[in-house]
């Protein structure tokens, strides 16, 4: 859902998230009620493989181990303000980033392809990066350890 561009992906986003966090309003949807709780796991198991930049909130994204904001510290009512897609810090294919910046030399270590890509959303622990139900499934339910 988070980057999808399916038709159902692109409406939960628009109607249920904000500045890609889940909203606080309520939502009168059974569907999104079973989804939002899982929201904050999928950002914090996944990341961003940089194509363009278009799709990709360099501040709010997941572009390292845990988004900018986080990083920072910043207060979530103020993420409004951190809506820059990471496309405005690639200038020919290379990070634009005034030095002035915290964990630039991480950054920079994030990989600009030589040719426009599409970003990409993937699931850390995936060999292939995508999430499938199966390992959704198998990463909320862990096996039970036997205590014999």
């Amino acid at each position: 859902m988070l980057s999808s561009q399916d038709q159902w992906a692109v409406m939960c986003r628009a109607r249920f998230l904000r500045w890609g966090q889940p909203s606080c309003s309520f939502f009168k949807s059974s569907v999104w009620h079973g989804i939002k709780q899982h929201v904050p796991t999928v950002k914090m198991n996944s990341r961003w493989l940089i194509g363009t930049g278009h799709s990709v909130l360099f501040w709010l994204d997941n572009l390292l181990q845990e988004p900018l904001v986080d990083m920072f510290n910043f207060p979530a009512s103020s993420y409004h303000l951190f809506t820059a897609p990471v496309s405005k810090f690639i200038t020919n294919r290379k990070w634009k980033i005034p030095s002035s910046k915290l964990q630039h030399e991480r950054i920079d270590q994030v990989v600009i392809p030589h040719q426009a890509l599409e970003d990409r959303l993937v699931w850390c622990t995936s060999k292939d990066g995508n999430l499938s139900a199966k390992q959704a499934y198998a990463f909320l339910n862990p096996p039970q350890q036997s205590v014999f």
